[in-house]
């Protein structure tokens, strides 16, 4: 009976960490954490609205009569949102872009955009997509290319 009384208020707490699991570990930008496949969607997406303000490269340059955008990738990306997890960027792009019509794709449309941009900036890609899910996202950091 004591045990019963220990193990409920254990795994009670348990659940309420941060992500609402355990086993969830931290990972980087840099450990293979979305796939090509998904990559190349992102591109796709990217291709239609957002390279207007950003450009095909990612670079922030943009198209006449367009209001510039800010670098989605690379040296100045990694570095403004150096430490930051991907579901805080999940949460910013899908809320604020595109500026005239926030939250007009879906959820994995956003996320693969946020894939293509990761491979924009040099990470490398893996076997597993990532997920439109904050809660997932949240245990995966961006940070600069690791020395």
């Amino acid at each position: 009976m004591l045990k019963r009384f220990v193990a409920v208020p254990l795994m009670l707490v348990l659940a309420g960490l941060p992500g609402g699991s355990f086993g969830q570990e931290e990972r980087t930008i840099w450990d293979g954490v979305f796939t090509a496949d998904q990559a190349l969607r992102g591109k796709q997406v990217n291709s239609g609205v957002c390279s207007k303000c950003h450009g095909d490269r990612g670079d922030g340059a943009n198209e006449p009569d367009q209001p510039g955008g800010p670098a989605i990738a690379r040296f100045s990306f990694l570095r403004k949102w150096e430490g930051t997890s991907l579901a805080s960027l999940f949460e910013y792009v899908k809320t604020t872009m595109p500026p005239d019509n926030p939250a007009s794709r879906t959820d994995q449309q956003y996320i693969d955009v946020i894939a293509h941009m990761l491979e924009l900036s040099g990470a490398p890609a893996g076997d597993t997509e990532l997920p439109p899910d904050p809660e997932v996202l949240d245990f995966v950091y961006i940070e600069q290319k690791p020395q």
